[in-house]
């Protein structure tokens, strides 16, 4: 009998046939040490592209794509999400993410052991642009940012 705690990993994803992938390899990729991932659920806002197809070429039990083709939005996905857990913790990461480490849902639940503990989160961190195309958009993205500030538009 297994008493270790459980946890279900929900991607609400939208247009994500690029990443999808991704996340989905770097969820099943975590050192479960002190944990069980129950549950990996993709819930598919609508997608006008092949997210839903991309997330089901993956073959581990523990995946389950909700597809039912309507597009209602994140927070709807969410609630619909917590109501399919019946897991210990709930962890969510949004479809065009990558994570770090193979340690990273481990550093958010290992957090619970601390009594006064309720809600973790984690820090999105930027990749470095690789191509030149993704140089002129951040340097582009971060004079509007600066503008925005200086003017007091953001």
């Amino acid at each position: 009998m297994n008493n270790l705690p459980t946890v279900t990993v929900g991607i609400p994803a939208y247009n994500e046939e690029a990443n999808i992938h991704t996340i989905l390899q770097n969820v099943l990729s975590q050192k479960e040490d002190g944990f069980v991932i129950e549950k990996i659920v993709v819930l598919n806002d609508g997608s006008s592209d092949k997210t839903a197809e991309y997330a089901k070429i993956i073959k581990d039990k523990r995946i389950e794509v909700v597809d039912d083709g309507r597009r209602t939005g994140k927070p709807s996905r969410l609630n619909q999400l917590y109501k399919l857990s019946e897991s210990d913790f709930i962890i969510t990461f949004d479809a065009d993410v990558a994570l770090v480490n193979n340690r990273v849902i481990y550093t958010l639940v290992k957090s619970f052991n601390n009594t006064n503990v309720g809600l973790v989160g984690g820090r999105d961190v930027p990749q470095e642009p690789s191509s030149f195309f993704e140089r002129v958009v951040v340097m582009r993205l971060g004079r509007i940012s600066i503008a925005g500030t200086l003017f007091g538009t953001t």
